[in-house]
């Protein structure tokens, strides 16, 4: 998890040598129905280091290793960082239903893990932004709904400012609201 958070801080060299000690430690003391989460967060590094082709063989490898052990996180966690890597190989339709794909597994628990959602939904938002696509809007609305509704700040921020992009009257104004009071505990 502490990759997970370097990762998202832009500490990529941090993020991966924590993940690469993750990944080394699960394949040392055989738990490997553990590995797909770090390397499926291990890909995003390679992918935030413009390394598509990296990125691919970590992801593959991890969403392979998820779908055999059938756990929808792990393989929901995969299936998004492959979506990322078909949409910086300019695959952009692929990318979207390899998300919408990534929701579908990730929902079929029970209870399923709501960051996880929000975290794909939040792909789904940023690409459907720049890609213009006709549902973009109804997920902005989904990721909002579900940040605010568990106390994803850092989601609803930017649900906010997603829907600011695409033209949503006062989300502009709300998001400089919440970025300040997010930037008063960093």
């Amino acid at each position: 998890m502490l990759g997970r958070i370097s990762l998202f801080r832009g500490a990529l060299d941090a993020a991966a040598g924590q993940l690469d000690a993750s990944i080394k430690l699960a394949e040392h003391d055989h738990w490997l129905a553990f590995l797909p989460w770090p390397q499926a967060l291990r890909g995003e590094v390679q992918l935030a280091r413009s390394d598509p082709a990296g990125a691919a063989e970590l992801l593959q490898h991890a969403f392979a290793r998820a779908c055999q052990l059938g756990d929808p996180c792990w393989e929901a966690m995969a299936a998004r960082g492959l979506a990322l890597v078909a949409e910086a190989e300019g695959d952009a339709e692929r990318a979207f239903a390899l998300l919408a794909d990534a929701r579908a597994r990730g929902g079929r628990l029970a209870e399923p893990y709501l960051w996880l959602d929000g975290y794909i939904l939040d792909a789904q938002c940023d690409l459907g932004r720049r890609y213009g696509h006709p549902d973009a809007g109804a997920w902005v609305e989904t990721l909002r709904t579900l940040a605010s509704r568990s106390g994803m700040k850092e989601l609803t921020l930017r649900s906010l400012r997603y829907g600011a992009a695409l033209g949503r009257e006062g989300d502009g104004a709300a998001a400089d609201v919440l970025a300040d009071e997010l930037a008063e505990y960093r």
